[in-house]
């Protein structure tokens, strides 16, 4: 989702004061004393209150990254000043710049700003970042002096200059990951579509081409892996990626399981329905992540879980610890992997602990480089020898193979990822278009356009219902001529990419309204957050007080209160109340007492941030709870005592409760949670 901007409320009141008093922000403000915690309270509130001032809290969802700050000049009200501060956490991406130009919109809307016609921000001298960030937005400088630079804007020129992004170092990478999902296509095409020969015996010189495009393909994988670790140092972890990530994820497999299902009702396929639609499948596509659907997604998903942590590390590593690290790691997951005649690991390079040990070596490959491939010249050498090798790598194995009599498992070394030849191949061809500078603008238009939805490529193409039907629909298969597979190898990749960047391009379109709904929610949230944090924590605490009543009535009670009643009242106490009405009571009074705890914990620190600390005013505070309780419990019990009578006592619960959230809310404002002047 994207950024949003809410009004300052009372409860922000801590986590300004903590924004106010940072080390940055102190430093490029006037008066850099700290502030004390009470002045700021007054302060705080005085501004809360004033209608010349307007504070804005700027959320990434629910997450609070900084602040905006507007306040009409004194004397000529048509005049407003702008500060504003980000949190140290998110600095250095571009968040200021964002939220002034939200601001800027949030100003035109808003009816208690009319009559402010020019913005105005002061600047220190020495603060050069915030200078560029107004400047960037189109505000003119209008004076300086030896204290700051004034800068000025007219509010209704609320355009946003764009940013120039020089991208012509990146676009060599971005094309490397379009021709490394190529690639990707191409294994999937060689190996499921049965096109390559047996490696045991001989193979001639046509018969070798595909073993040759396989090995110059095997690669790919580890070059994505690769370009991530280049900018290690660079990275900045964001959970929005990750999440955003699992999403993509989720689409495609929940997604296409749901049109075929669908297609399989529509048209009567008994046999796929039998076959598909079951608990076990239900589950397996939708939760892809963790049960290895997309195997590569998953280990790339943990990876970013990762990486943060490794950056960190390495901001403190030196060139020598970093080297003999990634010596260390590669010595165990690649040489050994490559050289041993048994399998070592558990690993053929497609799991989390490969690309771990890819993503250090990229990062040191990012901070000290390759001497050895420093040219085009040199990596385009490295690649085509190390294919060449990986080739001869199959012979190699494949005489061993003959010569240890049947033993197979050499004959699939040279196919792992983590295969020293194929770990040098993709290397060396990141080496390669990292140094590829595209200059035609039209031709950068279209990597960059069409990079950003290769994932969605493998996403589609590799779903467990299309992995295979793919190559029938497309007639893939070893019986043809070499004119027709050539011809066909062509038609599969462009088919299959094409319809790849196509479906995710309408998925990313997908998403991106659903962002802006989210968007328009959580502004809606925010402007009401009290009454909505009520009402979420009041439907929890509902169904908390349902779940223990039916725990109760139906499974801890259930036998019971017959025998009690039996055992201690006698036959004549159950002509005056039945079993049934017993237990139902019992179990309402026991889910109320549950439901009163959970309540007061989620109402105190969630909903009406309760300022009581001490045992004595918190416990008179949660006596206030409690006596309020009563009272409303007084009226369910009542509604409840009435209402099984004429309907089910579980539906008699639910619309009770429903009562009894507004009842409770109330109580809570107005009296237990009240706020003192």
């Amino acid at each position: 989702m994207g950024l949003i901007l809410r009004k300052a409320n009372a409860y922000d009141k801590k986590m300004y004061l903590n924004w106010a008093n940072d080390g940055a922000v102190r430093a490029a403000s006037f008066d850099s004393v700290v502030i004390k915690e009470e002045d700021h309270e007054k302060w705080f509130k005085k501004k809360l209150e004033d209608k010349n001032a307007f504070l804005f809290v700027c959320m990434d969802f629910l997450m609070p990254l900084g602040q905006v700050r507007i306040e009409r000049d004194e004397k000529d009200k048509k005049k407003a000043f702008v500060s504003y501060s980000v949190d140290a956490s998110y600095r250095g991406r571009g968040i200021g710049r964002k939220m002034l130009a939200l601001m800027q919109s949030e100003l035109l809307k808003d009816k208690e700003a009319e009559g402010i016609e020019t913005l105005c921000a002061e600047v220190k001298n020495d603060n050069a970042s915030s200078a560029a960030v107004f400047e960037s937005l189109g505000y003119k400088k209008v004076s300086s002096s030896d204290r700051c630079i004034t800068y000025e804007k007219k509010l209704k020129d609320a355009s946003v200059p764009p940013v120039k992004k020089n991208i012509s170092r990146e676009t060599g990478l971005e094309l490397l990951r379009i021709l490394a999902m190529f690639m990707v296509i191409t294994l999937h095409y060689l190996g499921k579509g049965g096109m390559l020969p047996d490696q045991k015996g001989d193979l001639s010189v046509v018969s070798s081409i595909p073993w040759i495009l396989e090995a110059a393909c095997l690669g790919c994988v580890n070059v994505y892996v690769i370009i991530s670790g280049l900018f290690a140092e660079k990275y900045r972890f964001s959970i929005k990626r990750i999440v955003m990530l699992w999403l993509q994820v989720f689409f495609y497999s929940a997604f296409i399981y749901i049109i075929f299902v669908t297609a399989a009702i529509i048209n009567g396929d008994t046999a796929f329905i039998v076959e598909q639609v079951n608990v076990y499948n239900v589950l397996f596509f939708l939760f892809p992540v963790v049960n290895g659907h997309y195997w590569f997604a998953g280990a790339f998903i943990i990876l970013s879980l990762f990486m943060p942590f490794i950056a960190n590390a390495l901001k403190t590593t030196d060139k020598k610890t970093h080297l003999s690290v990634v010596i260390g790691l590669l010595t165990v997951y690649c040489v050994s992997r490559s050289c041993l005649p048994f399998e070592l690991i558990d690993d053929r390079g497609n799991g989390v602990i490969w690309f771990l040990v890819l993503y250090i070596t990229a990062s040191y490959i990012g901070r000290y480089g390759l001497g050895f491939m420093k040219t085009k010249l040199s990596a385009s050498l490295w690649y085509v020898s190390a294919v060449l090798l990986t080739f001869l790598s199959y012979r190699v194995f494949a005489a061993l193979y003959r010569k240890t009599c049947g033993y197979e498992y050499g004959i699939t070394v040279p196919s792992a990822y983590n295969f020293v030849f194929v770990l040098i191949s993709s290397v060396a061809l990141v080496m390669l278009f990292k140094k590829i500078e595209i200059k035609n603008g039209f031709i950068k238009k279209i990597i960059l356009g069409i990079s950003p939805y290769v994932f969605g490529v493998y996403l589609l193409h590799e779903h467990l219902l299309i992995r295979y039907s793919w190559l029938d629909w497309l007639h893939v298969n070893d019986k043809m001529g070499i004119s027709a597979r050539v011809l066909n190898f062509a038609v599969s990749l462009v088919v299959v990419f094409t319809a790849g960047v196509a479906v995710d391009f309408l998925r990313a379109k997908l998403f991106v309204l659903c962002e802006r709904f989210m968007d328009s929610c959580m502004k809606i949230y925010y402007d009401k957050k009290e009454g909505f944090d009520y009402l979420i924590t009041g439907g929890l605490t509902t169904v908390f007080n349902w779940v223990a009543y039916v725990l109760c009535a139906d499974v801890i009670l259930t036998g019971i209160i017959d025998q009690s009643i039996t055992l201690f009242a006698g036959s004549q106490f159950e002509q005056i109340i039945s079993a049934d009405y017993a237990r139902d009571w019992i179990s309402n009074v026991i889910a109320w007492v549950v439901a009163v705890i959970f309540a007061y914990a989620t109402n105190r620190v969630f909903v009406f941030h309760s300022d009581k600390h001490g045992f004595g005013p918190v416990f008179k505070e949660f006596m206030a709870f409690v006596t309020a309780r009563v009272l409303s419990f007084v009226v369910e019990q009542v509604l409840f005592t009435g209402a099984i009578h004429f309907m089910n006592d579980k539906v008699a619960k639910l619309l009770i409760g429903v009562v009894v959230i507004i009842l409770n809310y109330i109580f809570s404002k107005l009296w237990i949670f009240k706020k003192e002047k």
